[in-house]
């Protein structure tokens, strides 16, 4: 069942960000009672100023546009879950963050999104 559910959320989230120069991480924690506290990542290398400044605005949008269209995303994809194996699914507690690191290699963009995924019984 699990299983079947990264599936599904990995398909949606890879065809969103195929365009994107990001590297995505998943983390997915599945509780005793078989929900999830679901978290992605987003990382990008900033080289430029344009980099810089693009990666500023997103992180100004991120809780007035990104945060809400990341939540659609995810309600859509416990929807087709839900039908898809016949039992409710519900999302929610959204959070998300936009924070410069600074590494060896470089700074990097990092927006995280985090999530619970329930199936209630």
């Amino acid at each position: 069942m699990a299983i079947i559910l990264i599936l599904i959320f990995l398909t949606f989230i890879s065809i969103a960000s195929a365009a994107n120069e990001y590297k995505t991480t998943y983390t997915i924690t599945i509780t005793e009672d078989g929900s999830a506290i679901w978290g992605v990542e987003y990382r990008t290398l900033l080289l430029t100023k344009d980099d810089f400044d693009s990666f500023e605005n997103y992180s100004l949008q991120l809780k007035s546009i990104y945060l809400p269209e990341f939540k659609t995303l995810m309600q859509n994809s416990a929807l087709e879950a839900a039908a898809a194996t016949s039992r409710n699914m519900v999302v929610g507690d959204f959070t998300g963050d936009a924070v410069i690191q600074s590494t060896p290699m470089g700074k990097y963009g990092v927006v995280r999104y985090s999530f619970n995924w329930i199936t209630p019984r």
